[in-house]
């Protein structure tokens, strides 16, 4: 089985070097590769649409979409904090119908044009004060603190300190089954500071209720996790904005027939059940629950596992290595010259291959192409 550190010893063997064990070695080579090896891999993946790395995927969190311009509505891209591979190149956007789209990566989000931004489904989004809110062994508090984008203030979510998980909670009726839902909002830990933000989407009312689809947020680390699926989750992130703040997302379907009530669920804490002994706020603001419209994107994931990279890839990686350390480990110019040589060939022939499995994309008919000047 090939591993990362198989790569580099291909790359030290080439210049004359002795192999290692791990990047941990106490050699000057485990060092050198080991601080090269992830940005290298990435950059050569980025280069190339390589078969093995591209992902098909369904966006369904929208970002917070462009003011002004033709570029109506906007998602997250995968960044690997969630349950798909980092996006590294986005390669194309369609519609349901296959057809590119006009859109703009921007950052961590791509901008597409003809898309609307889906309601927000909630009563009195802004104020958790709101009797539209309704409070779990917790306390709700307005006007707490600023937040991002001109949202306005944040309310403070506090836990009792009951030993149960404290949370506010709307209920919106109608859900349709199999439709996909999405949930979000702006969080901070507040005073004192909750150690998790959580985000439930709960299907409920038929026969066959979902009440499990979580995402936690560690507002400590930005770690993100997602609890008790139940075959519903379609995606979740965290989207670090500055400041302690996070926009926490959740994306869920209702697969269950005769479940027509959804409740959004704000947690001041993890899903373990609360500290008794504590009472941790969390600051929230600008809840959004909409129905997601899923946007299909085509795009190269970043790869870690070198088994599912094509052998051809890896000796491409191996060389590129080479090339790479052969300055810093004072090789002669003559060798470098040759392992940029070697490099070259090697990426030559890992994309000759690469392009010849499959047949090309098909190209739609378009009206310019029976346009009369």
């Amino acid at each position: 089985m090939t591993t990362d550190i198989d790569i580099v010893n291909a790359a030290l063997i080439r210049l004359g070097e002795r192999t290692i064990v791990s990047f941990a070695d106490a050699v000057k080579p485990a060092q050198l590769a080991g601080a090269l090896y992830a940005d290298l891999r990435d950059a050569l993946l980025r280069e190339h649409p390589w078969n093995f790395a591209i992902r098909r995927e369904w966006l369904a969190i929208p970002a917070i979409a462009d003011p002004a311009g033709r570029y109506t509505a906007a998602y997250l891209l995968p960044d690997g904090a969630g349950n798909a591979p980092r996006c590294l190149r986005l390669l194309a956007v369609e519609d349901a119908g296959g057809r590119y789209l006009d859109h703009k990566v921007d950052g961590h989000a791509v901008r597409v044009a003809h898309l609307s931004t889906p309601a927000n489904l909630l009563d009195a989004a802004q104020d958790l004060t709101d009797p539209a809110w309704n409070a779990v062994s917790a306390t709700v508090t307005g006007a707490a603190a600023a937040a991002p984008f001109g949202f306005g203030l944040a309310a403070a979510l506090t836990d009792t300190g009951a030993g149960a998980s404290g949370f506010v909670e709307q209920a919106v009726a109608g859900a349709a089954d199999g439709k996909p839902y999405v949930a979000s909002a702006l969080v901070r830990a507040g005073s004192p500071a909750a150690t998790h933000a959580s985000l439930e989407l709960r299907f409920t009312g038929g026969t066959t209720e979902i009440t499990g689809c979580y995402a936690e947020l560690d507002l400590a680390t930005g770690a993100l996790a997602c609890r008790d699926q139940a075959g519903t989750v379609l995606a979740y992130e965290a989207e670090a904005l500055g400041d302690g703040w996070y926009r926490l997302s959740l994306a869920a379907a209702n697969n269950h027939a005769g479940n027509s009530l959804l409740t959004l669920r704000l947690y001041a804490d993890g899903l373990a059940n609360g500290d008794p002994a504590s009472q941790l706020a969390v600051l929230v603001a600008a809840p959004r629950l909409g129905a997601a419209l899923p946007l299909p994107v085509v795009y190269i994931a970043r790869i870690t596992d070198p088994v599912r990279m094509d052998p051809s890839f890896r000796e491409a990686f191996a060389a590129r290595l080479a090339l790479e350390l052969a300055e810093p480990l004072g090789k002669s110019s003559t060798l470098q010259q040759t392992m940029a040589e070697l490099y070259a060939d090697k990426l030559r022939a890992a994309r000759s291959s690469d392009g010849q499995e499959g047949t090309h994309d098909g190209f739609d008919s378009d009206g310019w192409l029976s346009a009369r000047y």
